[in-house]
């Protein structure tokens, strides 16, 4: 479709013509229309059309329809920065300023596995590496709950096990539904019964268990969902908390779980479901594995490497010495972060203008120096890689490594912004949609209707 034809299907309008000596037809959810000299319905008047499009709701409805492009837009903005992100913090940088005799291991998939080489490695070598899934550690996760609402539980203690790589933990934890508080007793008759909150009762049973075992940590996790106020003032707050009780040991980390011995606290909060550990499972030279960590060892171990997700199918880990893997790796992230960058100019009407101004900063206070390497900044905020670049990394690389891996290098400047968007909320860089932006819109298409029609009269001359 032409972008007349998209005006005026936007509009609801359709011309028709019926024949080189006779005028076009407007056909229009009111009637249907002679355009030129001619007799009009005197029952029915055509409306201006920027009347029929916002009488009609056109405004509210691409409103509504911008908003679900930009929630879209967001969350495509968060999965490209996280990629990027992942890409700075895993840049293969050589050892030494002597790259040319550097070895250095490529993964063909580095936000999947990662690899490293030692001066020891055969070269050159690639390996085949497919990764089915990574291991990964235990999870439980408590019913979410209202965080201010009273718990549904017996007053007193309730006692219950933890069973880590088969060994059972009793531990007890109190809760208060009518009793004083210990720490009030001493007040004697002053002392009021307490009822605990949910938020209350979780923190007392998220410290009964977190320091069992230093492989496992709880915590509550709090999140944004359905939940009121329970008082006679109901008011929306959406926010819910749930104890979370997970593996913080490397891989797949010990197998655990929870089950009541004398009380309620597990049942009635759903602890006793959760996820098991699971160890990584992996093909390496063909032939199938599991493994308790994701950790990869090739070439008796002078290719190493960390599976951190799967690898559908398959990935490559290839030993190489020299400049390629640096310059074959930051090639991968400038056209990343270029990418991202014109992803965001293309969705500019949706995004907040801070967003790409982060995201470019680094380099524009470094143009002078990308250039002088061979990455070429241009005023839009790209960078184009010269033949200058391969020579630089190969001939001069301690200036390379100054100026893209040092501490105020391009690079680590440029994660350092990233890291600062992910942290702020990929929604806080969301603009504004309001009506204006709506008639801004209907404004455009009736130019565009204006040129249609004035290219229509313009055709029977």
């Amino acid at each position: 479709m032409d972008k007349y034809a998209e005006a005026w299907a936007v509009l609801g309008i359709t011309i028709k013509y019926q024949g080189i000596k006779d005028a076009p037809v407007l056909l229009t959810p009111e009637g249907r229309f002679p355009t030129g000299p001619g007799e009009v319905s005197p029952t029915s008047q055509p409306r201006p059309p920027g009347e029929l499009y916002l009488g009609q709701g056109g405004a509210e409805l691409r409103l509504a329809v911008l908003k679900q492009e930009q929630e879209q837009v967001v969350g495509e903005v968060g999965r490209r920065v996280e990629a990027l992100l992942a890409a700075t913090e895993k840049l293969p940088a050589p050892a030494s300023d002597l790259v040319d005799f550097i070895k250095t291991a490529l993964s063909s998939d580095p936000a999947a596995l990662s690899a490293s080489a030692d001066q020891e490695a055969t070269i050159p070598a690639t390996y085949s590496v497919e990764a089915q899934w990574p291991s990964q550690g235990g999870l439980i996760l408590s019913s979410p709950q209202n965080p201010i609402a009273p718990i549904d539980l017996d007053d007193g203690e309730h006692a219950f096990t933890l069973t880590i790589d088969g060994v059972g933990h009793e531990l007890s934890v109190k809760a208060y539904n009518g009793s004083v508080r210990d720490d009030q007793s001493l007040l004697g008759g002053l002392a009021q019964p307490s009822v605990d909150t949910q938020e209350e009762f979780l923190t007392r049973l998220a410290r009964a268990i977190d320091g069992v075992d230093p492989r496992l940590k709880a915590s509550l996790e709090y999140s944004f969902q359905d939940a009121h106020d329970p008082g006679p003032r109901s008011r929306p707050l959406n926010r819910v908390v749930r104890l979370k009780v997970e593996s913080v040991a490397e891989g797949q980390g010990p197998h655990f779980s929870l089950s009541d011995l004398n009380g309620q606290a597990v049942g009635a909060y759903k602890l006793d479901q959760g996820r098991p550990a699971r160890p990584a499972r992996l093909r390496l030279l063909g032939a199938l594995r599991d493994q308790s960590t994701g950790a990869l060892s090739l070439d008796q171990g002078h290719v190493t490497g960390q599976v951190l997700a799967s690898t559908p199918g398959g990935a490559e880990v290839a030993a190489r010495q020299g400049p390629e893997p640096f310059t074959q790796a930051m090639g991968a992230l400038v056209s990343q972060y270029n990418d991202l960058v014109s992803y965001l100019d293309t969705h500019a009407d949706v995004l907040r203008p801070s967003l790409k101004d982060r995201l470019i900063r680094p380099l524009q206070e470094r143009a002078r120096l990308m250039d002088a390497l061979g990455l070429k900044p241009s005023p839009q905020g790209l960078i184009t890689p010269t033949s200058l670049f391969s020579r630089q990394v190969s001939g001069n690389f301690a200036a390379v490594r100054k100026a893209l891996l040092g501490s105020e290098g391009w690079v680590s400047a440029l994660g350092e912004k990233l890291d600062q968007i992910q942290s702020t909320g990929y929604g806080n860089f969301a603009a504004e949609l309001s009506q204006a932006t709506t008639q801004e819109q209907a404004r455009r298409a009736w130019d565009l209707l204006d040129q249609v029609r004035s290219d229509i009269i313009n055709g029977y001359y």
